[in-house]
């Protein structure tokens, strides 16, 4: 008989707050934000997502390059309530167009 875990994971949306609010969380080139700020970016296009797709569990897809968007997508879609589905940036139209 297997025990159950006595802690359950995090949320992938709380992972905004596993670090000290001054301490950089995403590095993207020379750019920076530190967990405050990046918890203001994901609950900012959550409450964006939550308002443009209202239906708990709908799925958001993505098809865009490595950004600051395509970093904070998972983490507020999570927030949102919703499934981010990552389109990889390299497929042709037509090839998104089936997996949609």
């Amino acid at each position: 008989m297997t025990t159950p875990p006595t802690s359950l994971p995090a949320r992938l949306d709380h992972l905004t707050l596993r670090g000290h609010s001054d301490a950089p969380a995403l590095l993207l080139g020379e750019s920076k934000l530190d967990y405050a700020a990046l918890d203001v970016a994901v609950g900012r296009l959550a409450g964006w997502l939550a308002d443009a797709v209202p239906t708990p569990g709908a799925r958001v897809a993505s098809w865009t390059a490595k950004s600051r968007l395509a970093c904070l997508l998972p983490l507020a879609t999570a927030r949102a309530g919703l499934v981010h589905v990552p389109v990889n940036p390299l497929l042709k139209a037509p090839q998104v167009d089936h997996i949609l």
